[in-house]
């Protein structure tokens, strides 16, 4: 599957008509990047996505606690003129060995106490009566909705997995990923006709055990099926509060509150600018007391090195001509005596002359008379002309520094209305508070099912083993026994069945999972092994001695890049080439792993990845390595005026309107 267009009109926080254009991958660039802060939309564009798939058979639905026309109704726009919303959803699939456009188009009207949404389908720009009438058969046959979660997932699904909660997810996952919940209905079934059938068979001396045995059966089942609906109504409760966390924080967001949980952030950065800039006026004093000054008569200083330069080749000629003259004066005498001729005397003493009248200098009315130490320091400050560079550069940093000071300040003079933030933050920790408890009791409620379940299938071993007794010993019903004799066979056969494809499949699960692992950590040879609990579907991680590695010896980011590793694992496992979809998950991520997950997962992860991001998760430096993997980029820019987001091309300051 390629995804290529998703419009949404008055569908949560877009007001009007919005798109966004996944660009089909090329070479390596396989990553769309869509920027938004908290409450701008980015986890509205996933739902958009899930619910123009699965409409009710959205897991976002599902978890929501909502009935289907309160959740459409909430994803009108509420600033809209009209009570319509409708999504639009492009995408490229394989049918009858040819790669083929379809158009999901999902539309609802906020008229009337209930609502329904209606579908079409758009095949090759033709409508398609048959595949919209089947579209939810279709849809499950190329990315059942059971296993939608291992493709499209948010940030809080890698926390649950990270923090040890999965042998729930796990076991969804896994099920789902390979049928074997309906291996499991069977079974039920078959259970069902069992326990009618028996009834009919002539009861022998077992009877008494087995009445006894199928009542243990039955208030297990009773107790399992109480546990189950407290579970699903935490959930519901779960999901409610998570919906409130999210319109609470969204409120914070609109109110200014990210600015004021950053205030005493913001000072300490100040502070450190203003340190800083203290630094740099103090080498700019230094520089001042330095030769620097000298630098504005620059010519000057050149004019009087010249000077002293000429003044002591006059002081040489000073000391030098009086000697040539003695020296003229002795070859003249000399030559008389010698008898010289005239000519070669004349030519001597010319040379002498000519060597006089070069050492003649000009002659200074106002002589420097520069020590020889004065006249050394001149030279090295005309040679140190890059400390002007360094000035200026310096000169430079201030002003920067001034800038940067100038905005902080801008940010911190804003008022904001204190005590009323303070009363929302307070509702956000209860609601995280309560988010906490549920999680805590639904863990606590998993491992009561799991004993349940254990329990429940013990006693149903020992049931069917006395059934099968007591049909051996009594005459029974002839069909009656014919059928339950056979159900019974189906169920171990099925049973078997179910073992055997688990263990298989948890076995090469395991590897996955484990090379995925190694792979994003950057240690080959830190997990040696990781084993899948058939019936727990609890994970163990094995070092090369042998020797588990618990969880808790995992550091935050490990545990959260094991995270990854279940969801990519587990997707792999499919066999679907189906494109991802994450919202913000990065959160919690240190900077090794965020690194590695950027440039190792992301890029692997599918043909095509959609990484929903805030400012903080993907900025600067990470923006940077990960270039190479984006092929468009876009921003939810979010209007606090007009209350509604837009899509607009580009990244957060790079984004274009």
């Amino acid at each position: 599957m390629i995804l290529k267009e998703l419009e949404i009109y008055n569908f949560g926080v877009f007001e009007g008509s919005h798109e966004i254009k996944f660009s089909p991958p090329h070479g390596k660039s396989n990553i769309i990047l869509i920027g938004g802060m908290n409450g701008g939309g980015k986890t509205t564009v996933l739902e958009a996505v899930l619910l123009a798939l699965y409409g009710k058979r959205s897991f976002a639905f599902l978890e929501s606690g909502l009935s289907y026309t309160e959740y459409l109704k909430k994803y009108i726009n509420e600033n809209s003129s009209t009570p319509v919303a409708s999504l639009t959803l492009k995408i490229k699939i394989p049918l009858e060995g040819d790669l083929e456009e379809l158009k999901i188009i999902r539309s609802w009207s906020g008229k009337g106490k209930r609502i329904s949404d209606e579908l079409q389908v758009i095949r090759n720009g033709l409508f398609d009566k048959d595949l919209s009438q089947n579209w939810d058969m279709f849809i499950e046959d190329i990315l059942p909705s059971g296993i939608a979660g291992l493709f499209f997932f948010d940030g809080e699904k890698i926390l649950r997995l990270a923090e040890e909660k999965t042998r729930e997810e796990m076991k969804e996952s896994i099920e789902s990923l390979l049928g074997l919940d309906i291996i499991d209905r069977l079974l039920a079934d078959l259970k069902r006709v069992v326990k009618k059938k028996q009834k009919k068979i002539t009861h022998g001396k077992q009877q008494q055990e087995i009445d006894e045995l199928q009542k243990q059966h039955d208030e297990l089942e009773k107790n399992f099926q109480r546990k189950k609906q407290e579970r699903a109504y935490l959930t519901t409760s779960l999901y409610r509060y998570k919906e409130k966390l999210r319109e609470k924080e969204n409120e914070l967001l609109k109110r200014g509150g990210t600015f004021y949980t950053s205030k005493n952030e913001l000072e300490k950065e100040k502070n450190q600018l203003v340190e800083q800039l203290g630094e740099k006026k103090a080498e700019l004093i230094n520089l001042a007391s330095s030769s620097l000054p000298l630098f504005l008569v620059k010519d000057l200083l050149k004019k009087i090195h010249l000077k002293a330069k000429k003044e002591k080749e006059a002081q040489k000629a000073d000391l030098i001509n009086p000697y040539l003259s003695k020296i003229s004066y002795k070859i003249s005498k000399k030559a008389e005596e010698c008898g010289m001729p005239p000519q070669t005397k004349n030519e001597l003493i010319r040379i002498i002359e000519e060597e006089k009248e070069n050492n003649k200098i000009e002659f200074f009315h106002s002589p420097l008379e520069l020590s020889p130490v004065a006249n050394q320091n001149l030279e090295n400050i005309l040679k140190n002309s890059q400390i002007v560079e360094k000035a200026k550069n310096t000169i430079n940093e201030y002003k920067q520094l001034q800038e940067k000071i100038a905005n902080k300040n801008q940010y911190l003079n804003i008022e904001v209305n204190e005590e009323e933030i303070q009363k929302i933050i307070n509702e956000v920790n209860s609601l995280n508070q309560h988010l906490s408890y549920s999680r805590n009791q639904i863990n606590s409620l998993d491992d009561e099912l799991f004993k349940i379940e254990k329990e429940k299938a013990s006693i149903a071993r020992q049931l069917k083993e006395k059934l099968e007794k007591e049909m051996e010993l009594e005459d029974a019903n002839e069909e009656a026994k014919r059928i339950v004799s056979y159900a019974l066979k189906s169920q171990d056969i099925l049973e078997k069945f179910k073992d055997e494809v688990t263990l298989k499949k948890v076995a090469k699960l395991g590897n996955q999972i484990k090379d995925c692992f190694n792979f994003l950590t950057h240690k080959d040879n830190f997990v040696s092994d990781l084993k899948i609990d058939p019936d727990s579907y609890k994970l163990t991680l094995y070092k090369n001695n042998g020797k588990e590695i618990m969880k808790s010896q995992l550091s935050a980011g490990e545990r959260q890049m094991l995270a990854i590793s279940i969801l990519w694992g587990l997707a792999q496992s499919s066999g679907k080439k189906i494109p991802i979809i994450i919202d913000t998950p990065l959160g919690r991520l240190d900077s090794s792993h965020r690194k590695n997950f950027l440039i190792k997962y992301l890029p692997n992860a599918s043909h095509q990845v959609v990484l929903l991001s805030t400012d903080e998760e993907v900025r600067d430096h990470y923006l940077r390595i990960m270039d190479e993997f984006i092929n468009k980029k876009y921003l939810l820019d979010y209007d606090d005026d007009k209350g509604a987001t837009s899509i607009v091309e580009g990244y957060f300051k790079e984004a274009v309107s």
